[in-house]
């Protein structure tokens, strides 16, 4: 991931022309192509890789399937954007899941409890 640090790296000191609280879509678009291209060549390494209008596909080989595909793509978020919430408000759905799943279970293993206690 050599490239990908380099670049990852030189943001640090970049100045960004900025529209509100965003950056430039210009040099938005540019940074992103940047981000891309390390990607793709750090993703080399990995195993096959091509460029899409989507972003950069990985090709992963299954002994089942053949083969797998990953995409990646970068999305440059507005100076505003607040991981914390954005973290919260994603273990919060993870969480949402689990309990759905959890009480799906207790509601069959209900189901049959009662149905193994109507049949005696």
């Amino acid at each position: 991931m050599n490239k990908l640090q380099s670049v990852v790296a030189a943001i640090k000191s970049k100045v960004f022309k900025m529209s509100g609280d965003k950056i430039n879509q210009t040099e938005r678009n540019s940074f992103k192509s940047e981000v891309l291209a390390s990607l793709l060549s750090d993703l080399g390494s990995v195993g096959s890789v091509s460029r899409t209008a989507d972003g950069i596909v990985l090709e992963v080989e299954n002994d089942e399937l053949g083969v797998i595909y990953l995409e990646f793509d970068v999305k440059v978020k507005d100076t505003s954007f607040d991981l914390n919430e954005a973290v919260t408000d994603y273990q919060t759905k993870v969480d949402a899941a689990a309990e759905r799943v959890t009480s799906a279970a207790k509601r069959k293993e209900q189901r049959i409890a009662e149905k193994a206690k109507s049949k005696k």
